[in-house]
């Protein structure tokens, strides 16, 4: 499994962003439709890679959302963007 998000980085034009429909806008598109189980600020998923003590099932929600998200006004306000601040 790769992380995308990470490796997505540029500006307006290799974002190919024309203000309304940019690689960002398409990728969350196709998120939202292949995580719908997730996606919903109301849902949550297993963390599998935290457990509170005790054994208990540790549950968060979506943090490519917010992320993408970030990125988008970060591409809007200063037309640049990239994963790490």
């Amino acid at each position: 499994m790769t992380k995308v998000l990470p490796r997505i980085e540029g500006d307006s034009e290799k974002l190919q962003d024309d203000g309304e429909n940019s690689l960002l806008d398409q990728l969350e598109s196709v998120l939202a439709e292949q995580l719908t189980e997730t996606w919903e600020d109301t849902k949550t998923r297993p963390d599998l890679l935290r457990e509170i003590i005790e054994g208990n099932i540790f549950f968060i929600k979506c943090r490519s959302k917010k992320k993408i998200s970030w990125m988008k006004a970060r591409l809007s306000a200063n037309g640049f963007t990239s994963f790490w601040p």
